[in-house]
């Protein structure tokens, strides 16, 4: 609703930028009327939402008026071994947050429901470190994309096509490392991406 906008965005003027991380259907529709920008982390699949009360508004909007920031589950290393040694990293985090009932209808989309009630169950015991090995890697791969340094940008490209906007980080420890970070950098900022979620085309 508006007051929950006005909440979130600090503001009254509800035609001011804002940031929403959408994570629930009941956001998606305060986004689809009043948002001009979402932060997206459920691998696009949360858009269908958004899309029916954006497209349906009385304003008229498209795509083209909204920014989308390329956000979430991403995880990136130069090599298999330190992709991996990362999503294990993420099992302990994701046994906290999957525990909640907030996060059961994320976890539902990506056909991990049955592991949110383990978790919940698991947190009402108290048993905290078997709630990290009950979540797999397997688990992790439902929900996160993984993608080497180097191939960032073409997977920007192919997989967030909805993006206008990104950010990314890496060791820029050594001259080499710099080096390399500024090259990945620029070919992130010449790519030009539709800004619209594929198969969502307004």
């Amino acid at each position: 609703n508006k007051d929950l906008l006005k909440l979130m965005a600090g503001t009254d003027d509800l035609k001011q930028y804002v940031d929403l991380l959408q994570s629930g259907e009941m956001h998606w529709d305060v986004a689809g009327n009043f948002v001009k920008a979402l932060a997206v982390w459920v691998k696009g699949r949360a858009f269908k939402n958004y899309d029916q009360n954006y497209a349906s508004s009385e304003e008229g909007r498209n795509w083209s008026d909204v920014e989308i920031a390329e956000s979430g589950y991403l995880v990136l290393g130069d090599s298999d071994s330190e992709i991996e040694q990362k999503l294990n990293g993420m099992r302990q985090p994701l046994s906290f947050y999957g525990s909640t009932r907030t996060y059961h209808k994320v976890l539902a989309l990506h056909g991990l429901e049955e592991l949110g009630l383990k978790l919940h169950a698991l947190s009402l015991q108290g048993k905290w470190a078997e709630m990290r090995e009950t979540v797999t890697v397997d688990d992790i791969l439902a929900l996160a994309d993984t993608c080497k340094y180097d191939d960032y940008p073409r997977f920007v490209q192919e997989h967030r096509e909805y993006a206008t906007r990104t950010g990314f980080s890496m060791s820029r420890s050594t001259p080499a490392e710099e080096e390399r970070f500024q090259h990945i950098l620029s070919e992130l900022q010449h790519l030009k991406t539709t800004g619209v979620p594929r198969g969502l085309e307004i």
